[in-house]
């Protein structure tokens, strides 16, 4: 067989010689057919074998977090665990957005993880303890961002930083008295760390700690040569083959009989035949050879200061840094090992995915999601959509479960935006005891007893004043139930209505015989009670909760404001806050009851204001609702002033309509809340639209907002009560956006955990079906070879590859049996390599980075698993087809 990396043709024709004995394999592109539909069937199976990178594993992690973004959202179901594992979070204290991962737990010890944590003991030249703690930064925060690449779409997840200053945690191993690792009597020792057992490796100087992992020690001499060792769960022969005073010759025979000896100095290590090799002494005398050797799977080096490096090579783990405290291994009384996130493009915990400690890999971050996830159905969508040119409509569900698509606005001139219920200039009313007519909407109560009504007929049947009410009507109709409301009447003109409960005055303005669209109608709510006392945009509860209100500028007339002929003045206006409202108080004309007086004091916030309604110089005052402000002011015009709400930043009147939305009380307990704020759309090249969604927990901050990449129309904000906003500019003159609301405020569900350990996310509003613990090692594959596979790393470390390849190719033998050379990956997908149609996908490079932009090109790239690629970077590879001859 021979590659051919230009005719792609061939593969068919190949194809059709080999007639039945070949299958056509249907385009299955990544995540198929490990994820499909939300649904998976797959397991990640990472090597084991001698010399295998911590990065194989760490990729492992990474294409399980990616395929995790696949899931389904799910129902309510309970949270499940296995193993060791310690929450950072309490059912009393959560982790919300914008928080840091140590807000809750900062220091973790044994008693949190009583086994990853374990004291330990070590006897060297002193027998000393050891205790175990792993400190949490503060700097890894919840965020929204584009993460953890610029080429993800916007996402809330754990943001980590690159920077050592800035730690993920730091893994601290404290003695309790102070050791020397460079001591004949330390050297050779086992010692346990954070649950990974090691040997004290001869090589270790004044300088450098060095450690070999799953280690064995083993004295070889001339009579008794070889010895057999079980090393990271391989079998191994170890023979003597020569030595001086100063080094000796091992040779390694592994289980398939390969047999590779290396020359090694005393106090120093070598990788030989995939394990290293340790000499601690040699000698050779006329009688006899002998060598005193460690054999570990991994050898691990420390150095103060440093990064952890891995290997005979040196191999940098990148996101380390060591404290020795003391600065030497010769008198340590600690040693702490600082993490970070590796590099930019790892420089975030998705939900679903977690971060495996890069070198003991015993203990892990574990982030399997928020309490409601963005598809969960405990979110809503309250949806602005354009309809025409010129006008613009919402949708949103009730707090009584009924879902309704109306009109909020119109542009009726080039300059004039208002509230609008159809194009017949029917109006919409937020203020109480506004005059509405036939056929307009009106809002009534607040919160969950708020409603949209519609007044559907009125009339009345004799002269004002007359006592006979026979035939007079005024009926309204709920606009999201149906529910139609009757008014009962008390005398001409004077009625209620009970709608949710609450009784509200009907006062109707006409005598009998006059056309539908002349009489006025007012209402007057049971909330303002007392005299003067007026409600301005009550709000109506969604059926997440939120409250939402419709806003436009506000004209008052300060005197006889019910227009009752009553002379009422206005004495108090009361503002929804989201808890309720808050009141613009002591309203009255200024001059000991003057009743001529054009100057009008306010309260609010405890402060009195004055202002004189008919100076032309404008006079005005803010007032703070909630998280709301609002201007009140004068325009010149005798006992009358505006009310107008300001943007976020506080410092613009909004003049046209807009929808608050009121959130839930936070952790902070807030209710902020979000202005939709809409453009005049004043012609058929620039449309009514959305123009802008600001919200006041991040006063509208650039930070918390993201177009995405995968398109750039959609630009997505995220807020502290796990909000997200999304503003569609596919038609760029005309904006739609949706707003997803969640029932409750999200939190994240972040652990520290054994690294074997999986939790799969539950609760009452669970959001996305957890893939689960889906990594295995190479030689637990049986236990899911009736899955889809995804197999990481080449075949001389993992023999799962080894089975799909055909062999445990190593560096020149992998080169000819697959093609792939230095600086090179491989992507081969193989149907009924271990189960009848299921396919195994080995992602193999031919060194350890080679195989992280493998991994890299899956999970970013158009991958069809079931074909084989060869590539040289992250973004870079071909299609391999064979030419077969008949």
């Amino acid at each position: 067989m021979r590659f051919n990396f230009k005719k792609v043709s061939a593969v068919l024709s190949s194809a059709v010689m080999l007639g039945a004995s070949v299958g056509m394999a249907a385009a299955a592109n990544y995540p198929t057919p490990f994820v499909v539909s939300g649904t998976a069937n797959v397991a990640i199976v990472y090597g084991t074998g001698a010399g295998v990178s911590t990065l194989d594993l760490i990729q492992s992690g990474n294409i399980q977090s990616n395929l995790q973004s696949f899931m389904s959202a799910t129902g309510t179901s309970e949270t499940t665990t296995s193993g060791e594992i310690k929450a950072l979070f309490t059912s009393g204290t959560k982790l919300y957005i914008n928080d840091s991962l140590n807000t809750v737990k900062s220091v973790l010890t044994d008693s949190d993880l009583p086994i990853v944590l374990k004291d330990t003991a070590f006897s060297g030249n002193v027998d000393s303890s050891i205790a175990h703690t792993i400190d949490i930064g503060g700097n890894p925060k919840i965020t929204f961002a584009k993460q953890p690449t610029s080429s993800d779409d916007p996402n809330i997840a754990l943001t980590l930083s690159t920077t050592q200053s800035n730690y993920i945690y730091n893994a601290t191993a404290t003695f309790s008295k102070a050791v020397n690792f460079s001591h004949a009597d330390s050297e050779g020792e086992d010692i346990t760390l954070f649950g990974m057992d090691f040997t004290v490796s001869s090589a270790t100087d004044t300088d450098t700690i060095v450690l070999l992992q799953s280690a064995e020690k083993v004295s070889l001499t001339s009579d008794n040569p070889t010895a057999e060792v079980i090393i990271a769960g391989g079998s191994y022969t170890l023979e003597l083959v020569s030595s001086s005073d100063s080094s000796a010759t091992i040779a390694v025979t592994d289980s398939s009989g390969d047999t590779e000896s290396k020359e090694i100095n005393e106090a120093q290590s070598k990788t030989v035949n995939g394990i290293t090799i340790a000499v601690t002494t040699a000698d050779e005398t006329n009688l006899k050879l002998s060598a005193t050797i460690v054999a570990g799977s991994e050898k691990i080096t420390l150095e103060d200061g440093s990064s952890v490096t891995v290997g005979d090579d040196d191999e940098l783990i990148d996101g380390t840094l060591i404290d020795f405290e003391t600065g030497n291994p010769n008198n340590i009384t600690s040693l702490t090992i600082s993490v970070y996130a590796p590099e930019s493009d790892e420089d975030a915990i998705k939900p679903g995915g977690y971060f495996v400690d890069p070198v003991y890999k015993t203990f892990k971050i574990d982030f399997p999601g928020f309490n409601i996830d963005t598809e969960s159905t405990d979110r809503e969508d309250i949806k602005f959509t354009p309809n025409g040119d010129d006008k613009i409509d919402m949708t949103f569900t009730d707090h009584s479960g009924y879902t309704k698509t109306f009109q909020i606005a119109k542009n009726v001139s080039s300059s004039t935006l208002e509230l609008m219920r159809d194009d017949n200039g029917r109006n919409i009313s937020v203020f109480e005891a506004e005059r509405f007519k036939d056929e307009d909407y009106i809002v009534v109560g607040n919160e969950d007893e708020g409603h949209l009504l519609r007044l559907t007929s009125v009339s009345n049947s004799s002269s004002t004043g007359s006592s006979n009410t026979n035939g007079d009507k005024a009926e309204f109709q709920d606009v999201f139930s149906g529910t139609t409301y009757s008014t009962t009447w008390t005398s001409d003109g004077v009625g209620t209505i009970v709608v949710g409960g609450k009784t509200y005055d009907v006062a109707l303005e006409g005598k009998s015989g006059l056309s539908t669209e002349a009489y006025n109608v007012s209402l007057n709510y049971p909330d303002s009670s007392g005299a003067g006392v007026a409600v301005a945009y009550p709000t109506i509860q969604t059926g997440k909760g939120a409250n939402l209100a419709l806003y436009e500028p506000l004209t008052i007339t300060l005197n006889n404001w019910d227009g009752d002929n009553s002379v009422t003045n206005l004495s108090e206006i009361k503002l929804p806050d989201g808890d309720g409202y808050t009141s613009i108080s002591s309203i009255g004309r200024d001059g000991a009851g003057t009743m001529t007086s054009d100057r009008w004091n306010f309260t609010a916030g405890g402060t009195t204001y004055s202002i004189n309604t008919s100076n032309s110089a404008n006079r005005s005052f803010t007032v703070a609702a909630g998280q709301l402000k609002y201007n009140v002011s004068n325009y010149g015009t005798a006992n009358s002033v505006r009310l107008r709400l300001l943007t976020v930043a506080e410092t613009v009147e909004i003049i046209r309509p807009a929808v608050v939305i009121f959130q839930e009380k936070d952790d902070n307990n807030r209710y902020e809340a979000l202005i939709v704020e809409l453009e005049d759309g004043a012609t058929s090249d620039d449309g009514l639209g959305i123009d802008s969604i600001e919200d006041t927990w991040s006063a509208a901050a650039a930070g918390w907002k993201s177009s995405r990449y995968t398109d750039s129309k959609q630009e997505d904000r995220a807020n502290l009560w796990g909000s997200i906003i999304t503003v569609d500019s596919s038609d760029s003159d005309q904006k739609s956006a949706t707003i997803s609301y969640p029932k409750e405020q999200i939190h994240a569900q972040l652990y520290v955990t054994e690294e074997a350990a999986s939790i799969t996310t539950g609760g009452s509003t669970t959001g996305v079906t957890a893939l689960g613990e889906v990594l295995v090692k190479d030689s637990e594959v049986s236990s899911v070879s009736s899955k889809n596979l995804i197999i990481v790393g080449g075949s001389c470390i993992n023999s799962a590859a080894a089975k799909v390849l055909g062999g445990s190719y190593c560096s020149a033998d992998f080169t000819t049996a697959t093609g792939v050379g230095t600086g090179e990956f491989l992507l081969k997908g193989v149907t009924g390599a271990y189960t009848t149609g299921k396919i195994a996908l080995v992602v193999a490079g031919y060194e350890a980075a080679d195989t992280v932009n493998a991994a890299k090109y899956l999970t970013t790239q158009t991958v069809d698993t079931s074909k084989e690629y060869k590539g040289t970077s992250a973004t870079a590879a071909t299609l391999v087809t064979t030419e077969t001859t008949a």
